[in-house]
């Protein structure tokens, strides 16, 4: 008797979210876009535009990074008629660079440990 075809298994995976607190978290995957895209963009008004986030909801995530970690992330000069600019600054550079490493380090560990704990069990064949 042959075996009908049965819903395939769902594939595992990990999904990691990685952090970094002081008092308070602080920095993650939001505010690390944040900057990625302040450097695209060149203001923080377009960067915040690009993300569907308010500009206020913006400034609280860099003066929050400047609170928690000390360092100021973002230098603005306001605008004129051309409008405003940004730009990171050495700490804010140096603060994703840090995350983008860490995080991507994090990301491989649990993917190379993952297997431990969810590998698929093997099948035996019914007979």
């Amino acid at each position: 008797m042959s075996k009908l075809p049965s819903d395939p298994e769902p594939v595992f995976h990990p999904e990691v979210r990685v952090r970094v607190a002081a008092q308070a978290p602080f920095f993650g995957p939001g505010p690390a876009q944040l900057l990625r895209c302040i450097q695209q963009c060149g203001s923080v008004q377009g960067a915040c535009t690009q993300m569907g986030l308010s500009y206020s909801k913006g400034r609280a995530i860099l003066r929050m990074i400047k609170q928690q970690s000390g360092r100021k992330a973002v230098t603005c000069r306001k605008g004129g008629v051309g409008g405003g600019q940004a730009v990171l600054t050495p700490d804010g550079e140096e603060l994703l660079e840090q995350y983008t490493r860490y995080e991507q380090d994090v990301r491989a560990y649990a993917a190379q440990r993952f297997d431990r704990y969810f590998a698929p069990a093997e099948q035996e064949d019914d007979r």
